[in-house]
C-alpha cells in the first residue's frame, strides 16, 4: 500500500473513531436526560424474592422496576414509589409501583408465623445475669409450610430473678413462646475478662454489643459468660483510640477500639418539581437529596447547597446540588414565563384606623400562600424608622413574613391605595428591622390606586402620602 493511501485510511479510522465516541455520548447523555425528564410509556415490575411473614418489610433488592420509554429504551429506575412497603396480609398481597405518573404491579405472598421453637445452648446463669441471645436458637414454622431458623427475634423477661427454672419470653413477629432457663445463686467475681471482636465504630455509632465478650471468673474456679454488664460509653467518644470499660460484680475490665469519622460515599438527587419558568428559581423543597455514608446508612438531607438555582433558557437545565463536599445533578425543564396568576394569592387588608390599603402576593400553584404571614403596626412600634417627610404625612404600615417561603422569592405582589390615596402621589418605603428607612421601592403604577412591585424579603413597608396633598385630592374629586 503506498504512503498516500496509507495517509487516507488512517484519516478515515480517526474520523470513524470520533463519531462513534461522540455518537456514545450523545446516547449517553440522552439516556441520562431521558431518566431525569421524560415520562415514559409505561413501566414494569419483576419480583424474584420469596414470600415475606406478615408485617415484614418488602426487600427492594428482590424487585426490578424498567422504565420502558416510547422509542423502545429500557432503563432500569431506583427511585419509584411503592404503595406499601410493607406486607399486610396472609396470602397474595397486590403492590402497586409508581413512576413519574405511571403505575405496575406485582405480588408478594405474606406468610403467618404458626409456632416458635427456641433452644437455650448456654450455661447456668447467675441471678441478676441475663440470657444472651448468642446461646438461643430460634425456628419458625411458618403457614405456608415452611420452615428456617431465624435470628431477629427479641427475648423478654431475659434477667435470671431466682434459683431454678425462670420463664423467659421468646418473641418473632406476633407470636411468642417460652423456655426455661435454670438460674443459680450469685457468686463472688475476682476477676473480669472482657474481648471485642468488631471493627473501628463511627463517631455517633453505636458499639455492637454483640461483638463484646464479657467473662467473670469467680473464687470457686467457675467461670460465666456476663450479659448484664455495665458499660462506660455506648458510644466512641474521639477519633482514634478509644478505651471502654466495663464493670460487673465490682470488677472492672477494659477494651479498645478505633473511633474513626462517618464519611459520605455517595450523593444522589432527584429533581420532583414541574416545569420552571425562565427567570424563577428551582425549589429546594422540590429535590430530594439522598447521601449514603460509610456505614451502608442512607439518610434525606435539606441542609444542601444549589448554587446556581436560576432558570435562564427553555429547554433542559443541568443543575448540580452540592453537599459535604460532593456533587450531584439534578434535570430541570425550562419555559417560557407566564403571565403573573394571582389565583393563588395571599392577600391582607392593612388599616391605620382612618384609611385601609390592600396587600396582594401572587404565589405559584402548589405553595401554601397561607405561609405568608402580615400585620399591621403602630405609629410607636415603628417611630425609629419614620423621617420628618413621613412623619407629617399619612402612613399605613404593615409587615410582611415570608421567610416560609424564602425560596419562592422574588414574588410579584400589588398594593391597592385608599381610595382617597392616588398611587401616583403615594410612596412607599420599606425597613427590615423597624429601625432604617432603607428608602423608596421600585414599582410600576398599574391603575389609579393600584402599583405593583416585587417582594424580595422579608420586612415591614410603609406607604405615605403629604397629608395637604389628601385634601387637595379629597377636593378634586369632589
Amino acid at each position: 500500500m503506498n504512503r498516500a493511501r496509507l495517509m487516507k485510511l488512517r484519516q478515515f479510522v480517526m474520523v470513524y473513531a470520533a463519531l462513534a465516541v461522540f455518537l456514545m455520548g450523545a446516547a449517553v447523555a440522552g439516556i441520562t436526560a431521558k431518566a431525569g425528564t421524560e415520562t415514559p410509556a409505561y413501566i414494569t415490575a419483576d419480583y424474584t424474592g420469596g414470600a415475606v411473614v406478615v408485617d415484614g418489610e418488602i426487600n427492594r433488592k428482590d424487585l426490578t422496576v424498567n422504565a420502558v420509554y416510547a422509542d423502545g429504551t429500557i432503563l432500569e429506575v431506583k427511585d419509584y414509589t411503592l404503595s406499601t412497603e410493607v406486607v399486610k396480609r396472609e396470602g397474595e398481597n397486590k403492590i402497586a409501583v409508581i413512576y413519574l405518573g405511571k403505575t405496575t404491579s406485582f405480588t408478594v405472598v405474606g406468610k403467618e408465623v404458626e409456632e416458635i421453637f427456641p433452644f437455650y445452648t448456654g450455661e447456668l446463669i447467675s441471678i441478676d445475669n441475663a440470657v444472651d441471645a448468642r446461646n438461643v436458637s430460634v425456628f419458625v414454622a411458618f403457614s405456608d409450610n415452611s420452615y428456617e431458623q431465624v435470628f431477629d427475634f427479641t427475648l423478654e423477661n431475659e434477667v435470671i430473678t431466682r434459683e431454678g427454672d425462670n420463664d423467659v419470653t421468646v418473641r418473632y413477629g406476633k407470636k411468642s413462646t417460652t423456655m426455661t432457663v435454670t438460674g443459680q445463686a450469685k457468686k463472688n467475681c475476682v476477676s473480669l475478662i472482657v474481648t471485642y471482636t468488631g471493627d473501628e465504630v463511627m463517631l455517633g455509632n453505636l458499639i455492637d454489643r454483640d461483638k463484646i465478650f464479657v467473662t467473670a471468673a469467680y473464687d470457686d474456679g467457675s467461670v460465666e459468660d456476663i450479659v448484664k454488664y455495665d458499660i462506660s460509653t455506648e458510644t466512641p467518644t474521639m477519633l482514634g483510640i478509644n478505651t471502654i470499660v466495663v464493670s460487673y460484680g465490682g470488677k472492672t475490665a477494659t477494651f479498645i477500639l478505633e473511633g474513626i469519622a462517618r464519611t459520605i460515599d455517595t450523593l444522589y438527587a432527584e429533581y420532583t418539581g414541574e416545569v420552571v419558568e425562565i427567570g424563577r428559581d428551582v425549589r429546594k423543597a422540590d429535590i430530594k437529596v439522598v447521601a449514603t455514608y460509610s456505614d451502608g446508612v442512607s439518610e434525606e438531607v435539606t441542609d444542601f447547597d444549589l448554587p446556581s438555582p436560576t432558570i435562564y433558557y427553555i429547554g433542559t437545565h443541568t443543575k448540580t446540588v452540592h453537599y459535604m463536599g460532593l456533587t450531584a445533578d439534578i434535570y430541570v425543564t425550562g419555559v417560557e414565563q407566564a403571565e403573573t396568576s394571582y389565583d393563588n394569592a395571599a392577600t391582607y387588608t392593612a388599616t391605620n384606623n382612618v384609611r385601609s390599603l390592600t396587600c396582594s402576593i401572587a404565589c405559584p400553584n402548589g405553595v401554601d400562600s397561607s405561609l405568608i404571614r402580615f400585620s399591621t403596626l403602630r405609629k410607636v412600634q415603628i417611630s425609629k424608622a419614620l423621617t420628618r417627610e413621613v412623619r407629617k404625612s399619612s402612613f399605613i404600615v404593615f409587615t410582611i413574613d415570608a421567610s416560609e417561603i424564602d425560596d419562592e422569592l422574588p414574588l410579584e405582589m400589588k398594593i391597592f391605595t385608599p381610595e382617597d390615596m392616588s398611587a401616583d402621589q403615594c410612596v412607599l418605603y420599606y425597613t427590615p428591622d423597624r429601625e432604617t428607612t432603607i428608602g423608596v421601592m421600585e414599582y410600576d403604577i398599574t391603575g389609579e390606586h393600584e402599583f405593583t412591585l416585587k417582594l424580595y424579603k422579608s420586612g415591614t413597608y410603609i406607604l405615605t402620602c403629604e397629608t395637604r396633598l389628601i385634601r387637595y385630592l379629597r377636593r378634586k374629586k369632589n
